[in-house]
């Protein structure tokens, strides 16, 4: 399975890691502090659902690649560095649906 360490933006600059699946193109959804706790992440099971209502969610830029040199925003979404989760779209197509292209 292709599996690739990505990374989302918060508006103060501030990076977190998520596992980014390449198969099926869609990040987990758990944000990890470094990317070597990322990376260690690849191979478990997410067993939890993200909760519909988080109060701290803001914007993020998502990078699906960013590990791999590539620094690219695919799409916006929504995150809690809280909770350490990613809480919107967690693919280029349920972002674009969720801006309204």
């Amino acid at each position: 399975m292709a599996r690739f360490t990505g990374a989302v933006r918060f508006s103060d600059d501030s990076l977190m890691y998520f596992v980014y699946n390449g198969v099926v193109d869609v990040a987990r959804p758990q944000l990890f502090a470094t990317v070597t706790e990322a990376e260690a992440a690849w191979d478990d099971t997410p067993d939890f659902a993200v909760p519909r209502d988080v109060r701290d969610a803001e914007r993020v830029e998502v990078m699906p690649y960013y590990v791999g040199g590539d620094h690219e925003v695919m799409f916006l979404s929504q995150a809690s560095k809280t909770l350490r989760l990613i809480t919107g779209p967690r693919d280029l197509d349920s972002a674009m649906r969720a801006q309204d292209y």
